[in-house]
């Protein structure tokens, strides 16, 4: 999941995404963050820089700065500035959206303890919620039907690169495996990290 995290940003650095009849806009999260840099009283993307947004080929490999890029804080930010009327584009509530989403199944895939904060960051259980595997569902019908726009006026061609395949084979992979194993009886947890 790290390299498909790295991967997903570094296409998203460049093109626009189209998902069903919405577009994420990587333009929407640059035009957030330079509105929040102006606010002298408080800023949210405290963590976020230019590394985030302009990485050279060493940050290009971060997954730290590519998991932060698709943060809660990010999605928040976008949709709190939608809220004020600021000079961003009201289809950045899209890109909003599919930040919120990269993250949640990020956190689901990337689960290490049996108990968090985040019920998202915790192990799949039988008894878990379906919170995540909706999330798993959800996210696979959107990378299925993700497309990459190669030019950002929205008349070029669509391409797939391979990071939405994958993503979408390791959702299937994961719920799979946990499938086959949940029914064992020493069976307790399943860690996806």
């Amino acid at each position: 999941m790290p390299y498909l995290l790295k991967s997903l940003r570094n296409n998203f650095l460049i093109h626009d995404f189209q998902y069903l009849d919405k577009i994420a806009r990587f333009d929407d999260i640059q035009k957030t963050y330079d509105i929040d840099v102006k606010n002298d009283s408080a800023q949210a993307l405290r963590r976020i820089t230019k590394a985030h947004l302009e990485p050279d080929n060493f940050a290009k490999m971060s997954v730290k700065l590519a998991a932060q890029l698709f943060s809660p804080s990010v999605s928040l930010t976008i949709r709190t500035v939608l809220q004020t009327g600021e000079s961003i584009s009201p289809p950045a509530k899209h890109t909003a959206s599919f930040v919120e989403l990269v993250n949640d199944v990020f956190d689901i895939l990337n689960s290490r303890q049996l108990f968090h904060n985040n019920p998202l960051k915790t192990a799949l259980t039988k008894s878990a919620s379906n919170k995540s595997f909706d999330i798993f569902k959800k996210t696979s019908q959107c990378f299925i039907n993700l497309k990459q726009l190669v030019n950002k006026n929205h008349k070029g061609c669509m391409v797939r690169p391979y990071c939405f395949n994958g993503l979408v084979q390791t959702i299937n992979g994961v719920l799979e495996l946990f499938e086959n194993e949940k029914d064992e009886a020493d069976f307790s947890h399943f860690l996806t990290n």
